[in-house]
């Protein structure tokens, strides 16, 4: 019986230990996942035409973009250092975002009255302050693993996200 139980603990031991590794795949999914939200983001502000009611999927559709931006951030974390050629791939996924994170950025801009107008600039504000920490996070977390030769090229895209989002930031 005592034999029965440590096989139990060393499988269950074995088997935690394979849920939380993650791998350089997990993070390039966690991009994509994050690019699909930032362009449903732009998508909903881009609608957005007024008023508190209307401004739930807006919220939501943040909220969405901020959980999957801390789930990367945590997987990020929780990856052994990157080779040379996983941490290329990445900085390529990063680059690839900017852009949609540069389009989400003005469409909020775009909207600033709309927002003013419906009482909520606050609450947009605030919102970007989220999405500005979780994103330092995940990109510290990048940092940290990545490998010596890609790390310069990803901090300076790293930095123009944080850029715009001060950018998008001072606006409000």
């Amino acid at each position: 019986m005592v034999a029965i139980k440590n096989i139990f603990c060393l499988i269950t031991a074995v088997t935690a230990a394979t849920i939380y590794q993650r791998t350089p795949a997990t993070l390039l999914t966690d991009i994509t996942t994050i690019d699909t939200n930032v362009k449903a983001l732009t998508t909903a502000v881009d609608n957005y035409n007024g008023g508190f009611f209307n401004l739930l999927t807006v919220s939501s559709t943040e909220s969405t973009l901020e959980t999957s931006i801390k789930n990367a951030a945590n997987d990020a974390a929780n990856t052994s250092q990157l080779s040379s050629d996983d941490s290329n791939r990445i900085l390529n996924e990063i680059n690839n975002l900017i852009p949609d994170i540069q389009d989400a950025l003005n469409a909020l801009v775009a909207k600033k009255s709309t927002f003013a107008n419906a009482g909520v600039a606050s609450t947009v504000k605030g919102d970007l302050a989220s999405l500005k920490k979780e994103t330092d996070d995940f990109g510290r977390n990048l940092l940290a693993i990545s490998s010596s030769d890609v790390e310069p090229q990803l901090s300076a895209a790293l930095n123009t996200i944080d850029n715009d989002f001060t950018t998008a930031q001072a606006a409000f």
